[in-house]
């Protein structure tokens, strides 16, 4: 590559700097052609005259070509300018896990959802011959809505018939602390060595600690089941299933592991919809709770109005009764009588708005006020209001309404599942 094209591979601009690795160096890119933004991979200067790095560099551009998947990162060529190889991949917006870790702690729901997309991608990846061999935070991107993208394939296995292993027997490939065992020793990977290294992400993402393979399994199960940023948010149950879950991951012998990514999914996704299952009885806890205590209310209210009643009836008689002493003559009483008797009672015109959904329990809100859940009638003075209805995996409704003196206003509202609610 000449010197005055030292921004440039092919029709690619160099933009900037994303990351070094072992073998390559990656840069965040302009094509010219297409006028999008790319991530190029340029094997390393040093590496580019070694025949086997060649080789390793051209297979990991292989083994992501022949995969399709939401959660593995896009190959859109793979090219040599003059000395100089590189891949060109689509271009990811976020950080790897290892540096959001440094960050934040993810929540229950982040974590069980990371672990779904993963498990989903490595089963699609093993369907097509290739095994990653190096699941670990800094090979998964992470995107502002937490939508995971597995990179970095430099080391996988591809099955393939007409290949002769990109190992010798005894070679060790993998990260310290996510590779399983049979990796560890040097022996071959399939499935179930990425679903351990998954299981390895799980619990360094519950725990804050990497895992270290003098833990026992007591103590490990120990560690994930007293993680104090999840305890405190999430129900035993999902918990304990969770801790069980990556434990199994995690086995010594692959065969008493998930053998199949779509398993380990399956697993997680009925740990986060009891979860989400929880939340919900939780809700609708909370909303029983509001209506007794609208009972309690009503069933004072009813009191209050009833000693207002008597109070009322008792300044009539009151009245009554002064008016007929000023009735009698002085001559009789003896002496003048002066009577200022209670103000004139005056009533509000009112009116009813009689509020029903389907489905029932959607939280109404006038002018922004908390009144109680569907069906629901209020009694509101004439005027103009806004009104708003909510419920949990549902969007929210609203409309201005004119009430006007004496009459009943009828709102009949059907709410919209959203996505979350599949």
């Amino acid at each position: 590559m000449n010197e005055d094209n030292a921004l440039k591979y092919g029709r690619y601009l160099i933009k900037q700097e994303q990351g070094r690795g072992s073998m390559g160096i990656v840069y965040k890119a302009r094509d010219s052609s297409l006028d999008r933004i790319v991530a190029v991979k340029v094997l390393r200067k040093d590496l580019a005259n070694n025949k086997a790095y060649r080789e390793r560099f051209l297979k990991e551009a292989k083994a992501i070509a022949r995969l399709s998947h939401p959660h593995i990162i896009t190959v859109f060529d793979i090219n040599q300018d003059e000395e100089d190889l590189y891949i060109v991949m689509e271009y990811i917006e976020g950080p790897s896990l290892d540096k959001v870790l440094i960050k934040e702690q993810p929540s229950f729901q982040k974590i069980v959802d990371l672990g779904i997309q993963v498990a989903e991608a490595i089963d699609s990846a093993s369907q097509m011959g290739v095994v990653h061999r190096d699941i670990k935070p800094s090979n998964l991107l992470i995107k502002s809505n937490w939508e995971v993208k597995i990179t970095d394939f430099g080391v996988a296995h591809i099955e393939d018939s007409s290949s002769h292993g990109d190992t010798k027997a005894g070679t060790i490939v993998g990260t310290l602390g996510y590779m399983p065992p049979e990796q560890l020793n040097g022996k071959h990977a399939d499935i179930r060595s990425d679903l351990y290294s998954l299981g390895a992400v799980l619990y360094e993402l519950c725990t804050g600690e990497k895992h270290s393979y003098d833990e026992n399994v007591e103590t490990m199960k120990k560690k994930i089941s007293l993680s104090p940023s999840l305890t405190s948010t999430t129900n035993k149950f999902s918990m304990k299933k969770l801790t069980q879950i990556i434990m199994k991951c995690m086995k010594e012998d692959p065969e008493n592991r998930f053998q199949t990514g779509f398993d380990l999914a399956a697993e997680l996704k009925s740990c986060l919809e009891e979860e989400q299952l929880q939340e919900q009885e939780q809700e609708e806890n909370t909303i029983i709770s509001i209506r007794s205590e609208g009972k309690k209310i009503r069933k004072y209210s009813k009191i209050l109005l009833l000693i207002m009643v008597s109070i009322v009836a008792v300044g009539i008689m009151y009245n009554t009764v002064r008016k007929k002493e000023e009735a009698i003559p002085p001559s009789t009483t003896g002496m003048p009588f002066e009577s200022s008797g209670p103000p004139d009672l005056k009533t509000t015109l009112s009116s009813i708005l009689d509020i029903k959904s389907i489905p029932i329990g959607a939280k109404v809100y006038i002018d922004r006020k908390y009144k109680g859940t569907t069906p629901l009638k209020l009694k509101l003075s004439p005027g103009r209001y806004e009104v708003k209805l909510t419920l949990s995996y549902h969007n929210d409704w609203r409309t201005p309404i004119i009430l006007k003196e004496k009459s009943t206003l009828p709102l009949f509202v059907k709410l919209i599942a959203n996505d979350k609610n599949e």
